[in-house]
């Protein structure tokens, strides 16, 4: 380490103390860990919606799905919808709602509510509805590959996996049940090796018969593709694999029930929620495991859902779940993992709480803030309809206590979140958007909306590289006056 840079990093460690970088929300609950929750300090309210889209630029109504998570990168959303009988992938402008282009893709089946995924890296959205999975450029739509699948495609949604080997991988499931199995199929993002990866982009790298699927959107944890299966068993496969294999593991639901939505994984657990078809609010049951061994950690009792379980960095976990009857009604639980062991630290319907949470829509967490955004249920008449509004909630807070609901965002049910404070989400009217003020941080270094160590470390990272972000007074020189003017900053905190 050179004089200055070791004089920078005693500075810092002299002067400094307590996020995770926010990003883009480029997959169903924000990434490929399918973790939906995000640092962002907010200022103020997030309000009424900036602009919605309901109708194409020729004037045409779009129906879109209301129960499908919107994806969201640099300057785009993409979500999927129906505009008289045909379906379509529809790009839209995060700044002015307006539409940048409409692709065609198969109609759904069964209602699905499959998410799209947007793949960064190769400036593509990855949308797959009916039997078909499409990969379609972000500038115009034009599609860039295309697959089939031998069964239709319900309610799940893809899986970006960059680095996947020697290449990045998308991975799905589609549809399974009696004598046809569901399958996970692995396909080739990258360009051409005959050497390193001797496959073209678009190309089916494996595929494997797993069984009983719906709604199995995979998750990501290090080398591993996981899924959970609707006979309750939890899957793992090898991301880097250039041919069907077996499970790494397979772990086996205690209560014998299935799961119809994704896993979370986070700190090398992973978290799936299931469905039962009968019984009350604690009727299907939430399970831990090992993410790298399938050891069951612990089962708890829950309310039944498609959603997936957003685990918080502190270890609590937020569900949300429940249908307006058969035994069920909608709810959003807060669970509490103690490591070998959970409770349930309240539940809004139990509780006697406000009308929050459904099986379908899994919630966005607001981690900085200790906040979620959770859904009002949808009518009664249309459960798969788009829902009317979001509440904002203080996870500090009981459900019955004054001050619960932060905040009563009209519109839409958000389900997309970025790092700028834009939120994105379906409702009645269309999709929608909306935008909060964030906290003025200055010394924000790597734009979590918070003031920690974290940043006194990415600006002595970037000081090292002499990465230009850490010349902060401009004057082309990486010198301790850059550092002098970091530790004021930081010092100032956030107003």
């Amino acid at each position: 380490m050179s004089s200055t840079r070791a004089l920078a990093a005693s500075a810092l460690a002299a002067a400094l103390c307590p996020g995770a970088s926010a990003q883009d929300w480029t997959h169903h609950a924000r990434g490929p860990e399918r973790v939906a929750a995000i640092d962002l300090a907010l200022a103020g309210a997030i309000g009424s919606p900036t602009w919605v889209r309901s109708t194409t630029a020729q004037g045409a109504a779009i129906e879109f799905v209301g129960q499908a998570s919107l994806v969201a990168a640099a300057d785009v959303i993409v979500a999927t919808g129906w505009i008289g009988n045909d379906f379509f992938a529809i790009a839209i402008e995060s700044a002015d709602g307006n539409v940048r282009w409409m692709a065609p893709m198969p109609q759904p089946v069964a209602d699905s509510w499959s998410a799209p995924a947007i793949d960064t890296s190769r400036a593509t959205a990855i949308v797959a509805s009916g039997r078909a999975i499409k990969a379609l450029s972000l500038a115009d739509g034009a599609t860039v590959w295309e697959i089939g699948t031998m069964s239709d495609i319900v309610n799940a949604a893809p899986l970006i996996v960059e680095n996947a080997g020697s290449a990045a991988r998308a991975f799905m499931t589609d549809f399974g049940f009696g004598a046809q199995p569901g399958r996970l199929y692995a396909i080739n993002l990258d360009a051409f090796d005959a050497i390193s990866n001797p496959f073209a982009p678009g190309d089916l790298v494996w595929s494997r018969a797993i069984g009983p699927l719906s709604g199995a959107t995979p998750a990501l944890h290090e080398h591993r593709v996981l899924i959970a299966t609707s006979d309750g068993r939890v899957l793992a496969f090898d991301a880097t694999a250039v041919a069907d294999h077996a499970p790494l593991f397979e772990a086996i639901n205690p209560t014998g029930l299935g799961f119809f939505g994704g896993i979370s994984v986070r700190d090398g657990f992973a978290y799936a929620a299931s469905y039962a078809f009968f019984g009350g609010l604690s009727s299907a049951n939430m399970i831990k495991i090992d993410a790298a061994t399938g050891t069951v950690i612990w089962s708890v009792p829950s309310n039944r859902t498609d959603a997936t379980p957003v685990p918080l960095a502190d270890g609590r976990i937020l569900l949300s779940a429940g249908i307006a009857g058969f035994g069920s009604q909608p709810s959003l639980s807060l669970y509490v993992d103690h490591g070998a062991s959970v409770s349930r630290a309240w539940d809004t319907h139990l509780a006697g709480g406000p009308a929050a949470g459904f099986w379908t829509f899994t919630p966005v967490a607001l981690e900085t803030m200790n906040q979620a955004l959770a859904p009002a249920p949808p009518a009664a008449n249309d459960p798969l309809g788009p829902m009317p509004r979001t509440l904002r909630l203080d996870l500090a807070k009981h459900p019955t206590d004054a001050g619960f609901v932060v905040e009563t965002i009209e519109g839409a049910a958000i389900s997309a979140a970025t790092a700028s404070g834009q939120f994105f989400g379906v409702g009645a009217g269309g999709v929608a958007a909306f935008a909060a003020a964030l906290v003025n941080c200055p010394g924000d270094f790597n734009g979590n909306g918070t003031i920690d160590i974290f940043d006194a470390i990415a600006f002595l990272a970037a000081f090292s590289a002499r990465d230009p972000a850490a010349d902060l007074n401009g004057d082309g020189l990486f010198d301790f006056f850059d550092v002098q003017l970091f530790l004021a900053q930081y010092a100032a905190g956030c107003s």
